[in-house]
Formats: C-alpha cells, structure tokens, sequence
C-alpha cells in the first residue's frame, strides 16, 4: 500500500486534487446509507428505551435526528445536482466533515441524556447500537479518515465517560471492552482507507498512462501523416523534373525510374523495375559499376 508521502511523490499536484475528489465523491455517494442507518437505529434505540427513557427527551432527541437527517439530505442531493469541479471539492469536503461532526455529537447524547442507569441491559443494548453505528462508519467513511473520526470520537465519548465515572467492575470492564473496540475499528478503518485510496491512486496512474499513450500514439500517427506528405512531394518533383533521376537497391535493383530516365534511355519504369542497370551501362563499365555497389553495400548503405 501507498502510504501519504509515497502518494505524494507518486501525483502531481492537479491529480491530488483530482484524488481528493475521488475521495469526496465516495462520502456523498454511501451517505444515503449513513442517512437511512441513522434513522432506522435511532427510532429502534427510542422504541427500546421508551420505558427506561424521559419520553420528552426521547421523542425531542428522535425528532433533532430526523431533522439533522433532514439536512443531510440537502446537502446529499445539492452536491450530486452540482458541477464537479476538482478545485471545489475541498469546500464539499469540509461541508461533509460538519455535517458528520454534528452527527456524531447528536449520537453522543444518547451517552449523557439518554444512558439508562438503572438498566444495565438497556445500557448493554445502547453500547450495542452506538457500536454498530461506529462499524459501519469504517466502510461509509474509509475514503477520508478525518471523517470517520468526526463522527466516531462525539459518538463514544459520553458513552465511555459514563462507564468509567460510575467506577465499578462491571462498568469498568465495559468501558475497557469499548475503548478495545474503538481502537479495532480505527485499525480497521486505517487498512479500509489504504485499500480505497491504493484503488483511487492506481486508477489516476492508468488514466495518466492511458493519456501518454493515446498522445504518443497521435503525435506517431501525425508523424505517419506528415512523412507520407514528404513522400508525395518528393515523389512529385523527383517525376517532374526532366534530369534522369535513378534509384537501386543495396543489390543494385532499380527501385525509382523517373520519367526523365524514361525520356533518356527510352526505357519506362514498369520496364526497369527491379531490373539490374546493365542494360544500360556498357559491358566494359558493368564491372566496375558491380565493383562500386558491392563497396557501397559494404559500407551499410541502403538505397543509391
């Protein structure tokens, strides 16, 4: 895995910021689950309590959930009706650590205000859900680790200040255990966080991989282009001109018959090509004509 120094070096300065869009979209995108868990465990946990429970307080703290829920739904469908530009994702991105900030210490009430003293059962079963709620913030918030401790850090606290206040084994021995199990779920939420951010990371190194290649491979067919276009125009002032210009290969081949050649020995190209110049060249010179393409293919020679 990349840890943040390595990303660093690995992303340039824009792709940060792209990567942290990534980051802020993965947030809005699992907050309807976050919303809909918050609702469905809020109004269980008020079901559950109602008979240990202030039903004045219950019902006013069921209510400040439903509203904040409310706003988070606001802010949910602002964002996905919005144009993403990579530059204002950190403005997103702080809206969304509020957001689960204020979550987090409406949850952490339920510790204070709501704790049933008098019922260790009721008190088992509301360490039960603020620790559900915790668990599945290490999979909701695993793109942004500042967002998951937002929330969980409100959320537990009053809880754990309770157990260990009331200062006697039991409560202490359940305070540990849930100490125990925010640090697991922190460790959990750190290799979920390595695991989303090594999957964003690759994706913009394939995507900046990707861009090179389909440059390279325009900037060749480009290339391509411009030397057929040389071709063409060589080809057309080698044919134009009345000098007898004539090409063979490193075996002595015709491969280029002009037609000022063609007006000169009155031989056409179709006729030539391919052809040795013998039949051009007087039979006392052909030797040393032979000579002067072997010296010439020795010394790596392509065309003459």
């Amino acid at each position: 895995m990349l840890d943040e120094r390595e990303r660093d070096h690995v992303l340039d300065e824009r792709e940060r910021d792209l990567l942290y869009a990534q980051q802020v979209d993965q947030l809005y995108a699992l907050a309807p689950v976050g919303i809909i868990a918050s609702l469905v465990n809020g109004s269980i946990l008020t079901v559950i309590q109602w008979n240990v429970i202030s039903h004045g307080m219950l019902l006013t703290w069921l209510t400040a959930l439903i509203a904040l829920n409310g706003v988070w739904v606001l802010l949910w469908y602002q964002f996905t009706h919005a144009t993403k530009i990579p530059q204002k994702s950190h403005r997103w991105g702080r809206r969304f650590l509020g957001g689960t900030f204020a979550s987090g210490v409406l949850w952490g009430t339920t510790g204070a205000i709501l704790f049933p003293e008098t019922s260790i059962p009721h008190q088992i079963f509301l360490t039960f859900v603020l620790g559900g709620m915790i668990a599945g913030a290490t999979t909701v918030y695993a793109a942004l680790e500042g967002a998951f401790l937002a929330y969980t850090l409100p959320t537990m606290t009053p809880l754990l200040v309770q157990f260990f206040v009331l200062d006697d084994e039991q409560h202490m021995a359940m305070g540990g255990m849930s100490l125990l199990f925010v640090a697991m779920m922190f460790v959990t939420l750190r290799r979920n966080h390595s695991v989303t951010i090594a999957s964003m990371t690759l994706s913009l190194a394939l995507g900046r991989s990707n861009q090179s290649l389909q440059s390279e491979i325009h900037e060749r067919k480009q290339a391509g282009v411009a030397l057929r276009e040389s071709q063409e125009q060589l080809h057309s002032v080698v044919q134009s001109t009345d000098e007898g210009i004539i090409s063979l290969n490193s075996q002595g081949k015709v491969m280029l018959w002009n037609t000022g050649a063609e007006s000169l020995f009155g031989l056409t190209m179709e006729e030539m090509q391919g052809q040795s110049l013998d039949r051009i060249i007087p039979e006392r010179l052909r030797l040393a004509h032979q000579q002067g393409i072997i010296r010439a293919s020795q010394a790596g020679g392509g065309n003459y």
